[in-house]
């Protein structure tokens, strides 16, 4: 995966982009290798909403050593192709237009205030099944004022 004329969604993977943008809500489940983070870490830059300097996207898992070890690395594969800078202090990946997407994670109930009045346009959390209930209403619901 090197950019967007480079990567290829699969079946799965277009049946989910072909969803209406309208639609503020879908799941795209599946195993391990069934694409699921690939898919998030590239919906923004599909539709190209990445070009918008008002585009705010989290891509969030439960932990950090999730992030780092798995998401980290696949981000920078991505998005360092589109001029995309990374803060690893702020977990942000910044681009040309200044657009964000940032790498988050919501281990405990309370780390849900990290996000308040954030403007999220695009909530993206990752392995959903590993999140309570109460997260993922709190951020995609409570603190995204366009999701």
């Amino acid at each position: 995966m090197r950019n967007l004329n480079e990567w290829k969604p699969n079946s799965r993977q277009e049946e989910f982009l072909s969803i209406p943008t309208s639609i503020k809500e879908a799941a795209y489940l599946g195993g391990a290798g069934s694409g699921k983070s690939d898919l998030l870490l590239m919906y923004g830059i599909v539709h190209r909403w990445h070009e918008n300097p008002r585009f705010k996207q989290v891509f969030l898992r439960r932990t950090f050593p999730e992030l780092r070890n798995e998401i980290m690395p696949r981000s920078k594969e991505i998005y360092a192709k589109f001029g995309a800078t990374f803060n690893k202090t702020e977990m942000m990946w910044t681009f040309p237009s200044g657009a964000i997407i940032m790498l988050g994670h919501c281990e405990n109930e309370d780390d849900v205030h990290k996000y308040d009045s954030m403007e999220i346009n695009l909530f993206t959390p990752d392995e959903i099944t590993s999140f309570t209930e109460y997260m993922y209403l709190y951020i995609g619901f409570y603190s995204c004022s366009y999701c």
